[in-house]
This record gives C-alpha cells, structure tokens and sequence, in this order.
C-alpha cells in the first residue's frame, strides 16, 4: 500500500560466510521497535530488505545498524534513514544493482505514477541517455552507454506518484559503481 514501505541493502562479505552469521550482523529499528528482515544471498553477497516500515503522520527514524563482530569483521555501523509522514510523496534513495543489468534503483515514498515520461525530470552527472522503468515505488533508471566509476542522480519536482502528486521537493543522490568482474 501507499504507507508501506520497504528499505532494501546489501551485505558484502571478504569470504564466504554462514547465513545465521551475517543475519547477526544486522539490525533495523523504526523509532525503537525491532524490524523483521529478509535475506537473499550467492557467494559473499547478502542482499536484504527490511519489511514492517508503516508510513505514519510525523516522520520517523529507521535505524539499520550493522556489526561485523558475528563474521569476525571489525566493522561497525549505524545506517539513519528519515521515513516521511503519510502525506509526504518524496525521493528516499538511490542504490545501484549490478544484476541482472546494472541500473540505479531509485525508491520513492509511494508508487509512480505509471506511463509518465521521466527524461528532464530525472538526471544524471556527468551526462548520459537514460532509460527508465517503473516497479511500484520503485524507478529503474538504466544508462544507454557505461555508467562509468560515480554518478549523482537529480530527481525533479515533476515526477508524480500514482496519486498524480508531484514530489514534494527534488532530491539528488550520489552512487558509486564497482568494476564488473
């Protein structure tokens, strides 16, 4: 539904690493009450996605924290993540997937309006052609030739959700691309 939402992420791994082991490793929190999370993982790649996150009439915060002491890393961080109220349609991330074809995966507070065009009103430096596609709360945005090392992503008010409401303000993402091995 329009208030609820999903925060998605990957856990990279040096070696191969025991599920249970690096399931311990994260935690995600929405103003204090514990968040179930769902895993996906191939080799030294853990992908997951926190679920049980309700929109509500204030914004709220989503902490992921993540200790790497149950895969024997020394590592340790608290992810921040602002969930905006019930009536606010806005741009939350931008992470880039690398299969099954490398794009940037841009989520949005509610569902896109479906049909519409999003060149001009999504842009990326340095520049590229752009191509796009729709899931949900979710826009694809693939680039025509390669992405290159780094990209910030510039999405504008004139992108609308489902509702036909456009965003309530633009947003700018920086990404990172890793070397395709």
């Amino acid at each position: 539904s329009v208030t609820d939402l999903v925060y998605a992420g990957t856990v990279r791994t040096a070696d191969a690493a025991e599920a249970e082991a690096v399931e311990r490793t994260l935690t995600a929190t929405l103003e204090g009450k514990r968040l179930p999370v769902a895993w996906s993982r191939a080799a030294t790649v853990h992908e997951f996605t926190v679920t049980g996150i309700v929109k509500q009439d204030k914004a709220q915060r989503l902490v992921v924290a993540v200790d790497g002491a149950p895969v024997g890393a020394a590592y340790k961080r608290d992810v921040l993540e602002e969930v905006p109220a019930r009536t606010a349609f806005t741009a939350l991330s931008a992470r880039v997937v690398d299969a099954p074809e490398r794009c940037v995966e841009v989520s949005f507070s509610d569902p896109l309006l479906a049909g519409q065009d999003f060149r001009g009103f999504v842009t990326v430096r340095p520049a590229r052609t752009l191509r796009f596609a729709v899931a949900g709360s979710v826009l694809k945005v693939y680039a025509v030739a390669e992405w290159g090392d780094e990209a910030e992503i510039s999405i504008a008010k004139g992108v609308k959700n489902a509702a036909g409401e456009p965003l309530a303000e633009a947003a700018a993402f920086p990404v990172a691309f890793k070397a395709v091995e």
